[in-house]
């Protein structure tokens, strides 16, 4: 049996925090000998690559890879392609693990034969912990099918299933390998991570905190509005486009899209962004409609959209926004 374990960092411009995410990385409490380190350099113009290399003089267990600056996507995809572990990790070069972090996945792993290990995580700024995910069972160690997650997915009571990301989960290789990121799309976990659940057999969850989630203000996560936050929806689409072949009543999910249409809906029309809004209306009309379960205030915003009432609003309210904060100073604002 192939007992290696691939840990794969994609590493961008990060020589601020790649050191804390690879101390946290080779100083494991257990397994350190079925390890891979895998560094993938997207063409950094920092000090990161030179990081990446100090540590593998250090450490015979880590390769670093150097690409022309392509995305995390294929960063990972190179990674996972070079990897040669049964199963890998992928870790954000800014973030970083906890000591047991391989231990406890591995542990559950091949205790319960899965394909998938999910552990729980925390959110932090500036070193400080802001949101820790939610556990939605009593249980230390809980088992799922594919189905399970996927007929779940969305519903905030289940932590396990509004993380999207890759990250904080121990996955058959095979699984990643057979569903490739997306190239060049923003939030590229959202198009493959529901694939990982569709094709596993047996997912497992661990009540422990075991990964910690850096919020960086320069990220695109966390900067300002632009279109590319578009290819959500598209992902989200994808995922009920599965659901429906499966004949899977889910109403969280519709309603986490139409939350998205929204929010792109709005922004478009604040930051007054060229985009045809009829498109972003027809799709709320449209998915309004899928699930008779949905919150009534979703079937009475889509009448009013429907009938342009809600987009005159949302430009008569952000115009004048706009104008107030054109007249006043933001230091007299605060």
């Amino acid at each position: 049996m192939n007992n290696l374990l691939s840990i794969i960092i994609p590493v961008y411009n990060v020589e601020k925090y790649l050191v804390e995410c690879l101390e946290s990385v080779i100083n494991q409490d257990d397994y350190n000998n079925n390890l891979e380190i895998i560094l993938v350099d997207d063409g950094s113009t920092d000090g990161s690559l030179q990081i990446c290399k100090d540590y593998a003089l250090k450490d015979q267990r880590i390769k670093v890879f150097s690409q022309k600056n392509k995305g995390v996507s294929e960063a990972r995809n190179l990674g996972a392609i070079k990897s040669e572990g049964k199963y890998l990790t992928f870790i954000d070069s800014d973030d970083f693990i906890e000591k047991t972090y391989i231990k406890d996945l591995y542990e559950a792993c091949k205790n319960n034969e899965a394909d998938i290990v999910v552990g729980g995580y925390r959110y932090f700024r500036k070193g400080n912990p802001s949101q820790v995910s939610k556990h939605f069972t009593d249980i230390e160690i809980k088992i799922f099918s594919g189905y399970d997650i996927i007929k779940n997915i969305y519903n905030e009571v289940w932590g396990i299933c509004n993380n999207i990301s890759p990250c904080c989960r121990l996955i058959k290789r095979e699984l990643v390998l057979n569903n490739p990121f997306p190239k060049g799309k923003f939030a590229e976990d959202l198009f493959t991570t529901y694939k990982y659940y569709l094709n596993a057999s047996k997912i497992v969850y661990i009540k422990k905190i075991l990964y910690n989630y850096r919020k960086r203000e320069s990220s695109l996560m966390t900067s300002k509005y632009n279109l590319r936050y578009l290819d959500v929806l598209e992902g989200i689409e994808n995922i009920i486009f599965e659901i429906d072949k499966l004949k899977i009543d889910n109403k969280f999910i519709i309603e986490s899209y139409l939350k998205q249409i929204l929010f792109n809906y709005k922004r478009i029309i604040k930051y007054n962004l060229k985009f045809d809004l009829k498109i972003l209306e027809n799709k709320f009309i449209t998915a309004s409609q899928k699930n008779k379960n949905l919150n009534s205030k979703y079937r009475i915003l889509s009448f009013f959209i429907k009938i342009k009432v809600y987009r005159v609003y949302k430009k008569i309210k952000y115009s004048f926004q706009n104008s107030i904060n054109k007249i006043i100073p933001n230091k007299l604002k605060k």
